[in-house]
């Protein structure tokens, strides 16, 4: 099933997103071991974020500019489920942490 279909309004503006933000789908190597670490195995874990949470990370990191930013989130775990509520933004420069 082609993930572009826009049989929904949902679909559709995922879709504009990505085009008007240079979103680009990154593809699986041919080799495994080469970059596992980066490659999430959907049989070991799931994580869900709350729409708040995903906002607040998605503010901070883009006031953030050229320099990095630290933040906390805030969670639970269900069976074999992170879920993160919350998420909390740390008023410090990244040079800071060096």
């Amino acid at each position: 099933m082609d993930p572009y279909s826009f049989s929904s309004s949902a679909a559709m503006a995922q879709k504009m997103w990505e085009l008007e933000n240079n979103i680009m789908t990154m593809e699986t190597p041919a080799s495994s071991e080469s970059d596992a670490i980066f490659f999430y195995d959907e049989a070991v874990q799931r994580v869900k974020v709350s729409v708040l949470a995903l906002l607040k990370m998605v503010v901070h990191a883009r006031s953030g500019g050229t320099i990095e930013v630290m933040g906390l989130m805030q969670g639970k775990s269900d069976g074999d489920a992170i879920i993160v509520i919350d998420a909390f933004a740390l008023p410090i420069e990244g040079t800071e942490t060096r």
